[in-house]
């Protein structure tokens, strides 16, 4: 797994999170979202405070 490629939002490095696993998530300096999917530039992207979901599909280049 690589840490640089999960945080770059790339789907193909997600691990399946079981029953009794234990996640610790590190609280960052700015939020992130992902946008996945039909989108010409997928990936993780920094959240603005007023940004909606057409704003969101804007930034990852539009749809594909």
């Amino acid at each position: 797994m690589s840490l640089e490629k999960i945080q770059a939002g790339d789907p193909s490095e997600n691990a399946r999170v079981q029953s009794q696993d234990i996640v610790i998530v590190s609280k960052a300096q700015a939020y992130s979202y992902f946008i996945f999917g039909e989108v010409k530039k997928p990936g993780a992207y920094t959240l603005d405070k007023d940004t909606n979901i057409l704003e969101g599909i804007t930034v990852a280049g539009g749809v594909h």
